[in-house]
């Protein structure tokens, strides 16, 4: 049946385009036609004039169809076109039926239409959330409901989080973790991966074989990825979600071609179900001094009650001054300017016996490498390819060839290159997850500066006198 529908359907379309060209070449203004229906033109207000013309369209035959251009576009009898039937009729247009009818105050269809629907129960209005201390976290957890876990940066999330991994997989649970970033799940450890990877595997080309999933740096996690592990929850899943929503979200967040609004995840029915409406707030400073730490979470970035950009920078350059020192590492906001730090302290710190590599011109494939000095001892950081993007290695062995990485991985200058980058300046969009331990200095004179980059940027250090603010 469905190709003889199909035919049916085609036809139809056929002759109502049959129809608006008659129309048009008619001279029947647009704004007389109504509405364009499956099978027939509506028309309104029309003068007295075209009502008569389009009365006689309904005079059309099947005869006619054919020479419909050469009758209303008024070709000259002699003048030939490459698709003149030359006399010969299509079949099924040798009749003289009519084609069209002309119909005035004509009915709707007939009969009693409702619109289709489905008997079933009322949603349950899902609760507002609970808030939990440690223990009872961990007692919901090991009876099986799921858990959001928040908090700045430095509370111990992470470490919390792989306490309660150790917990759960002594008690026989199948758990799986996942986290955005090579970063992400290289600090949370525990057999975890990449968010995109496991998507693939487990979700979209495989099935759910584990009993709990450990979602880390939450707030990093696409709305992509977040509608295939909303379909991980139908099958009884219990989630471990773990994150800051005030740090950075999802780069170029949209959904069907419109951008996702900010904190769009933080307020979604679909987190509080995931999590059964538990969560934990972790408040307690772990890594930082006081200073460094009430200063970044006094900023309140992400609440209704953030403080202003400009007064912030203003505290932010009394309280954590530049000096005269060298910086470890220094967070920027421009690619070149980076770039351009990272090419002075290569050549301000390479050793006698160094060994340069040159980089080959960039591509507009996206990977610029960049020309360097290498020496043993050297920290670098991954930039894809051949190493994990955002995570530090330590150059070990250095030949004419190829680069040996500390952990036994062995690149050819080529590849070295191409993979890895000088980690004296990194931008603030790829420091997210890092503990930075040494001086860290933040370039915050640009104007795509927000509150969010210096929430990010200056919580990466470990102490106040290892913070520099200019």
């Amino acid at each position: 049946m469905r190709p003889i529908l199909d035919l049916i359907m085609h036809t139809e379309a056929t002759r109502v385009a049959q129809l608006c060209y008659i129309v048009k070449r008619l001279g029947v203004p647009v704004r007389c036609i109504s509405s364009i229906k499956t099978d027939c033109l509506v028309f309104q207000c029309v003068a007295k004039k075209h009502r008569k013309l389009i009365q006689d369209v309904a005079k059309t035959t099947f005869r006619d169809l054919p020479n419909l251009k050469r009758k209303y576009d008024k070709v000259d009898p002699d003048q030939q076109s490459l698709d003149d039937n030359l006399g010969v009729l299509p079949q099924g247009c040798d009749c003289d039926d009519l084609v069209f009818r002309f119909e005035v105050d004509a009915t709707d269809l007939q009969g009693n239409y409702t619109v289709p629907s489905r008997a079933c129960d009322a949603p349950v209005p899902l609760q507002k959330w609970r808030d939990v201390n440690q223990d009872e976290a961990v007692e919901k957890v090991m009876r099986g409901e799921s858990l959001l876990v928040v908090g700045a940066p430095g509370v111990g999330k992470t470490f919390w989080l792989r306490q309660l991994i150790l917990r759960l997989r002594e008690a026989g649970r199948r758990l799986d973790a996942i986290a955005k970033t090579h970063v992400a799940v290289a600090n949370l450890g525990c057999d975890a991966v990449t968010a995109d990877h496991w998507v693939r595997r487990h979700v979209r080309a495989g099935g759910v074989q584990c009993d709990v999933l450990v979602v880390e740096e939450l707030s990093m996690i696409n709305v992509q990825l977040w509608a295939d592990l909303a379909l991980v929850r139908f099958k009884g899943i219990q989630f471990i979600c773990c994150g800051d929503f005030a740090q950075f979200q999802a780069v170029a967040e949209s959904w069907a071609g419109a951008p996702t609004a900010e904190g769009a995840l933080q307020r979604s029915d679909m987190l509080r179900e995931i999590c059964d409406g538990n969560r934990l707030t972790l408040t307690k400073n772990q890594r930082s001094d006081a200073k460094l730490f009430n200063f970044y979470t006094g900023l309140r970035c992400g609440l209704d009650d953030a403080r202003d950009l400009q007064e912030a920078l203003v505290e932010a350059r009394e309280l954590f001054p530049t000096t005269a020192r060298q910086a470890d590492y220094t967070l920027t906001m421009s690619h070149r300017k980076r770039v351009m730090i990272n090419r002075k302290m290569n050549m301000c710190l390479k050793p006698a016996g160094a060994i340069f590599i040159r980089a080959p011109i960039a591509t507009r494939a996206g990977n610029n490498p960049q020309s360097m000095w290498l020496w043993s001892g050297q920290q670098l950081v991954g930039a894809g390819g051949k190493v994990l993007k955002g995570l530090f290695y330590i150059v070990g062995k250095l030949t004419e060839d190829t680069v040996e990485l500390v952990g036994g991985l062995t690149l050819s200058h080529h590849d070295a290159v191409r993979s890895l980058r000088l980690p004296y300046a990194l931008t603030y969009a790829s420091c997210q997850a890092l503990t930075l331990k040494g001086v860290v200095r933040l370039e915050t004179e640009s104007t795509n500066m927000t509150l969010r980059h210096l929430y990010v940027g200056i919580s990466r250090a470990t102490a106040a006198v290892l913070t520099e603010v200019v």
